[in-house]
């Protein structure tokens, strides 16, 4: 690879890091529920499917990002090979004993967080019932 081809995917590849950057900012500023590498993905492709952006100026720098991606897949791929009773009934059974324990681990936190948070509430104002309204006054006799 020549030393201009190797600038030119370099280029391409910061101009997509920057443009995840760029998504990243504006989903944290207004809050969006999507993440910035979808919306990144979706403004990359109405620019090119509207022609504005040429597909030569992203596709080294992609064919280069996205072919690191299997770097990601290749590990677990050589454990089910490795280990074939993971594809068998003893793998889906601890696919089903880690996805029940990961449910648990989430209730117990989600409830202790919601516990924590009533219990800061009724001290930061111990007048004020979890639905904000203030119990009724009682009248002296």
């Amino acid at each position: 690879m020549s030393a201009r081809t190797w600038a030119t995917t370099a280029v391409q590849v910061l101009a997509i890091a920057a443009l995840w950057l760029a998504c990243d900012a504006a989903a944290r500023h207004w809050a969006l529920p999507c993440p910035a590498g979808v919306l990144g993905l979706g403004l990359l492709l109405v620019g090119l499917f509207a022609g504005v952006l040429p597909l030569k100026a992203v596709a080294a720098g992609a064919g280069l990002v996205l072919g690191d991606m299997l770097l990601f897949f290749v590990p677990p791929l050589l454990a089910i090979s490795k280990h074939s009773e993971l594809v068998s009934v003893l793998g889906l059974k601890v696919a089903l004993c880690m996805a029940v324990a990961a449910l648990l681990v989430m209730a117990a936190v989600g409830t202790v967080v919601a516990r924590l948070a009533a219990w800061e509430r009724q001290r930061a104002h111990p007048g004020v019932s979890d639905d904000g309204t203030e119990p009724p006054v009682e009248l002296a006799p």
